[in-house]
């Protein structure tokens, strides 16, 4: 397993040269058996903007609380660092009694959504996401629920161009607006 040091740095690619990123990234640097190495980091960016509020704005004090955990996480588990960190920050922004009795998993629920009469789509909801929404929701499956708002952002398409992301963006600020 990997040591890490006091060493870290942060670097934010919040853009792709013109192109807008729906992805935070950053970097941080780790010992692992004796040789300093550097490894990159993404979220999802509506995630870090609503874990980026935990710290009332503060970039700095978010990124610390980024790399902390990233490096716990290189540090314990053997893969799926990404999920593991989704789901970490996930339950700090989501209300304690929508997350209460969750089992931690750093993989997606895949949802079947209709893309229009004649074929459906897979998306991928975070599992922590998908539990609150079953709470928020009082049943144990919101997978209709899911269905009608992706039909209803697919039907109004005004400048949108990544379904999903809008569906989980949709989602989250319908959990942490209730």
């Amino acid at each position: 397993m990997p040591n890490t040091t006091n060493q870290e740095v942060s670097n934010v690619a919040e853009s792709n040269g013109d192109k807008p990123s729906s992805v935070h990234y950053f970097s941080y640097r780790y010992n692992d058996n004796g040789e300093s190495k550097t490894t990159k980091a993404s979220l999802d960016k509506d995630i870090y903007l609503h874990f980026l509020d935990v710290f009332n704005g503060s970039r700095t004090a978010t990124h610390a609380e980024l790399i902390r955990m990233a490096k716990l996480i290189r540090e314990t588990q053997d893969g799926k660092y990404a999920g593991f960190l989704r789901e970490a920050i996930l339950r700090k922004i989501i209300k304690p009694e929508l997350i209460e009795g969750y089992d931690f998993n750093p993989n997606y629920v895949k949802v079947m959504c209709a893309k229009d009469s004649k074929s459906n789509t897979a998306v991928n909801i975070p599992s922590a996401l998908y539990y609150a929404l079953s709470k928020l929701l009082c049943c144990d499956k919101p997978d209709m629920f899911i269905n009608n708002k992706y039909i209803e952002i697919r039907n109004n398409k005004t400048g949108i161009t990544n379904f999903s992301l809008e569906l989980r963006k949709n989602l989250l600020n319908s959990v942490l607006n209730k």
